[in-house]
């Protein structure tokens, strides 16, 4: 595809593709916004990268100052949108439907997999996904959110109809695990830091994941999104930081638990603090830009499949708005 074209910065500006070139980086010549950056960040052992990056100093070093905001979903799109965000992160899945309904965003990076399964009780007879048709499969609300779309995806890849063959219940995220323990749903999509103890307990088990699924294991899950109008004014600065973010991602991958423990010592994170090491230890921290392009790409298709999307909306020209590749930021 013409994006995956290695250029020195690709911007997307007034509708258009355009090429700039930008030299190599020197992070004391950065301009940089005399306010801190904002960034948003949900909390999730997930995003151990983001920790990283501190953990190491490297926003420092950079001449970044940061300022870390917890957001939820909604916000998280409505900060990046209106530019009370700089940047932020979040499942692929989540940012689909804004992005194709005109979600103003730039996706300069992804940084792993997994994140997401689905689990039935451990002492259900089901073996694939094939086995829950006619059966209900519960989701966290609202329905079109991260958890229903990847689960719509892992549906149409074991060649069950999403639409017809599955019945979908919605519940508070606290509420889903409960439906499941008392026979409510079938299974449930849920996230793997909800996942992970409940299967190594017993209690569930896995019948499909993000992280091992053939159809999706060498796909990313989350995203890296900037305001545009931050790439505009500092492009220098939203290339450093995409690099700062990638080399964090690369580390976390060989030092999760150091990662991890750093982050529940900050308080950044619920829970255990063994959980959150062993959830973390199921992501494979591979940051990239084609892999998230082709992971945008693909997921893109399954839902106009689905009839999430349109099918009459052009792919290649979501692409071309939506993601900046930088120079040296490569799979």
């Amino acid at each position: 595809m013409k994006l995956f074209k290695r250029v020195a910065l690709i911007l997307t500006l007034t509708g258009l593709l355009m090429i700039a070139s930008v030299p190599s980086i020197c992070a004391a010549t950065v301009k940089m916004p005399e306010r801190p950056i904002q960034v948003g960040y949900f909390g999730s052992a997930c995003e151990a990268y983001i920790y990283a990056a501190e953990l190491l100093g490297l926003y420092e070093k950079n001449g970044f100052k940061i300022d870390l905001i917890r957001v939820d979903n909604a916000i998280a799109r409505d900060g990046i949108a209106s530019g009370k965000l700089d940047v932020t992160e979040g499942i692929l899945q989540t940012w689909l439907k804004p992005v194709e309904q005109g979600l103003d965003l730039r996706f300069t990076l992804g940084m792993h997999q997994g994140c997401s399964s689905i689990v039935i009780k451990s002492d259900e007879p089901y073996k694939t996904l094939a086995d829950l048709k006619g059966k209900i499969v519960g989701v966290q609300q609202p329905f079109g959110a991260g958890g229903h779309n990847y689960a719509i995806r892992a549906f149409i890849a074991a060649g069950v109809d999403p639409t017809k063959d599955v019945e979908w219940r919605a519940f508070e995220t606290g509420a889903l695990g409960v439906a499941l323990d008392k026979g409510e749903v079938a299974a449930i999509s849920v996230g793997d830091t909800t996942s992970v103890e409940r299967v190594s307990n017993g209690e569930w088990k896995y019948i499909h994941s993000m992280a091992t699924a053939e159809e999706l294991k060498d796909e990313v899950c989350c995203l890296l999104a900037m305001n545009p109008k931050f790439i505009r004014d500092y492009p220098d600065a939203a290339r450093l930081f995409t690099k700062v973010i990638y080399d964090a991602t690369i580390y976390t991958q060989s030092h999760v638990e150091e990662v991890i423990r750093y982050v529940f010592k900050k308080q950044y994170l619920s829970g255990t603090l063994e959980n959150n090491i062993a959830v973390a230890k199921t992501y494979p921290y591979i940051p990239g830009t084609e892999s998230a392009v082709r992971s945008f790409e693909n997921s893109f298709r399954d839902y106009q499949k689905a009839g999430i999307i349109d099918q009459n909306v052009d792919l290649q020209k979501v692409l071309d708005r939506s993601f900046v590749i930088f120079d040296g930021i490569e799979d």
